[in-house]
């Protein structure tokens, strides 16, 4: 037993399974019957989504699930996310923000039930209100318990570099970074090589302006000597 919940603990830590048991549930809560009362020995079924709450409540999943999944949604419905709304799920990283969608989906479903004025009949939930509430208890459970960062680098925002060393956008600035320091080593080189070049060049250029050869021996003499001092043979 102990096995089994340890391994609970790190798939709902580690994946989002949690995530998607409650916007399941809640999505198929919203078309199946909510409450079922009789009047004058007539079933009567009530589903959320005969009622305009209900239709609110289909938009509050949609927006969940463009949180929750919003690096698969990026992938392959990218313009979900080019108008205001669309941007600002996309630059929210805390997973608890959904949180408010779930109040309000159970706000509205006690609203529908308080529109049905059930207070005096003989109510059995149905199978849509049980769903209801699992769908809230999985996306709370996520909310708090979803630990992997690999989402969270998935849901970091464009204009901000991505803090996986390993992405592909690190690479890239990694590799500039790298372009750049090597032409600056290379650029100092070629400096540190040319300044030391002419260094030599005027060098050479003081000592052949301070010396003189012998033309009959060869010799190197001081510009300023009369006689070589190798062979005495006057300049």
């Amino acid at each position: 037993m102990k096995e089994i919940l340890n391994k609970f603990l790190n798939l709902s830590k580690n994946t989002r399974f949690l995530a998607v048991v409650g916007l399941s549930c809640s999505f198929l809560c919203i078309f199946l019957t909510y409450v079922k009362y009789t009047v004058l020995g007539l079933a009567v079924k009530i589903k959320l989504i005969d009622f305009f709450e209900g239709k609110l409540m289909i938009l509050l999943i949609l927006l969940n699930l463009m949180f929750i999944f919003k690096d698969y949604v990026k992938k392959y419905l990218p313009k979900l996310f080019e108008n205001n709304i669309g941007r600002k799920i996309y630059d929210i990283n805390d997973q608890r923000w959904i949180l408010i969608p779930v109040a309000l989906t159970v706000i509205f479903a006690f609203v529908v039930k308080g529109e049905t004025k059930t207070e005096f009949l003989n109510i059995v939930y149905g199978l849509g209100f049980y769903l209801m509430w699992l769908g809230v208890i999985s996306l709370v459970a996520f909310a708090f318990m979803y630990k992997n960062e690999k989402i969270k680098v998935a849901l970091s925002t464009e204009n901000k570099v991505n803090p996986n060393p390993t992405s592909e956008s690190n690479v890239n600035i990694a590799n500039e970074i790298r372009t750049e320091v090597t032409n600056e080593k290379v650029t100092q080189i070629t400096k540190e090589n040319q300044t030391k070049l002419e260094s030599e060049l005027v060098q050479n250029t003081q000592e052949q302006n301070s010396s003189k050869y012998c033309v009959n021996c060869g010799s190197k003499c001081d510009s300023s000597a009369v006689k070589c001092q190798a062979c005495g043979k006057d300049f």
